[in-house]
């Protein structure tokens, strides 16, 4: 999970680590994500990573053999009302993003993205 202050406009840093063979953490990478992080999600091959902003965005990375994040194409993708949680279909082929309902009067909403 990244997290932030969603009142905050600043970018957050998305940091990656390898878990070393005696459990201690190693860093492999950073890249930007716009503010207030929310619960991320990895496709179930391992292959990309979702995470959502309070920026209205979903920022799609995909994760290089050495666990490297590069941005795929298009990301940051466009997600309303304030997006917190992500989460990817068993099959990897459907992403859903949560909105907090902090914008549009507590109604929360669900976007799905292919």
């Amino acid at each position: 999970m990244a997290n932030g202050n969603p009142l905050d406009s600043d970018p957050d840093l998305l940091s990656g680590f390898a878990v070393q063979p005696d459990g201690t953490l190693r860093r492999i990478g950073q890249a930007m994500i716009g503010p207030a992080g929310g619960v991320a999600s990895i496709t179930p091959d391992g292959r990309f990573l979702y995470v959502p902003s309070a920026a209205n965005q979903v920022f799609g990375f995909a994760i290089a053999a050495d666990g490297a994040l590069q941005p795929v194409a298009g990301s940051p993708f466009f997600a309303p009302d304030v997006p917190l949680q992500a989460a990817v279909t068993p099959d990897g082929r459907h992403l859903y993003v949560t909105g907090g309902g902090l914008l549009a009067g507590n109604t929360r909403k669900v976007s799905g993205y292919s």
